[in-house]
């Protein structure tokens, strides 16, 4: 059984393919493959077809990402299965470069392909059709290969790894969670999972939508968001300094999200009271992150997409993959907080 999810890649293209390729994730490389041009050079060779693009669009790429049942497949069946995919869904009209991750307990195909057809140069169109044409093309695929296949109407979008996890409580979510509950005000911690940035700009936008009752960019229900407006990426790198944003000047916005749903904020500096009694009622955390520290924080974020309003440029919201994170619990679930406690270690009397 293998599940998909796929999302646009609007900026730092290099840097996810150079990801996907890193050879202690695809066996030195041996499981890397590419379609219409060299992984090395994919992202140049992407740019020229898509300059010569007939109608307009913002993406550089997109990336499909496939995962199996632990245990079910060989790294070489599913990528195998990723290749035929691939060839299936792109029709041969789309560079790709395909690569099979083996560093988890599950195998899994990354496929980041052009955003524009080297064929007829048109901007490849996503939407719930063709997400399902994937999504029945992989179950096909799964099922002549003799794996399991997703019952129809089983599932939320999740992967199969995703919902055991959270079935067994092993999930990063459920953990994240768990943690929080036992975090006090002043204990370090090193996060590594998803998290959004969205700074006053971008909460006034999901706001907006709130209040028109429409879709979010993301799901709130645990979810982590990062008050940060990041510089733009570097060389080698996904994303340039990204030090937190004084988390007071999302006083008015942090309430209503955390009675939604979300998990964690990060930020720097103390937030209001009505901001603490959310993170009570609602079993969630403030966690503070060093400012002045925006290069050593890029450090730890290894994939970096822009996922909504990107005419805001630096307060756009952001879906970053961060690797041991370091923060500060700063105000906790239970009351805690360390911009009071931490001052009465000093206080004179």
């Amino acid at each position: 059984m293998a599940v998909t999810k796929t999302h646009p890649i609007k900026s730092t293209l290099k840097a996810a393919i150079d990801y996907i390729c890193n050879p202690e994730k695809t066996d030195g490389k041996l499981l890397v493959s590419a379609y219409g041009c060299a992984a090395e050079t994919a992202d140049i060779e992407f740019a020229w077809t898509r300059r010569h693009a007939i109608d307009k669009g913002t993406n550089l790429g997109r990336h499909l990402i496939q995962a199996f049942q632990p245990g079910e497949v060989t790294p070489e069946q599913a990528h195998e299965i990723g290749m035929e995919l691939a060839r299936e869904i792109l029709g041969g009209r789309y560079e790709f470069v395909l690569t099979t991750h083996i560093d988890r307990d599950y195998v899994h195909n990354h496929l980041i392909f052009n955003a524009v057809s080297f064929a007829d140069h048109k901007h490849y169109h996503s939407n719930k059709r063709s997400y399902h044409e994937i999504r029945r093309a992989s179950d096909r695929l799964c099922k002549e290969h003799g794996l399991s296949v997703i019952i129809p109407g089983r599932d939320k979008g999740k992967s199969y790894i995703e919902h055991q996890a959270e079935q067994n409580g092993t999930s990063y979510k459920a953990k994240l969670r768990a943690a929080i509950d036992q975090l006090q005000a002043g204990d370090r911690v090193l996060l590594t999972g998803t998290i959004y940035t969205a700074r006053d700009a971008a909460h006034k936008r999901l706001f907006t939508l709130l209040d028109e009752g429409k879709a979010l960019p993301f799901p709130l229900k645990d979810a982590v968001i990062y008050y940060a407006g990041p510089t733009p990426a570097q060389q080698g790198l996904p994303m340039g300094a990204c030090g937190p944003t004084t988390a007071s000047r999302m006083n008015a916005f942090a309430p209503r999200l955390l009675d939604l749903g979300l998990a964690a904020i990060i930020g720097k500096g103390q937030m209001s009271q009505e901001v603490a009694q959310a993170l009570i009622r609602n079993h969630s955390c403030f966690f503070a992150a060093v400012g002045g520290a925006g290069a050593l924080i890029a450090r730890c974020i290894h994939v970096a997409d822009v996922i909504a309003f990107d005419e805001l440029g630096c307060e756009s919201i952001k879906r970053f993959q961060v690797e041991e994170l370091p923060l500060t619990v700063a105000m906790d679930c239970h009351g805690g907080n360390l911009y009071e406690s931490g001052r009465k270690l000093y206080q004179v009397i």
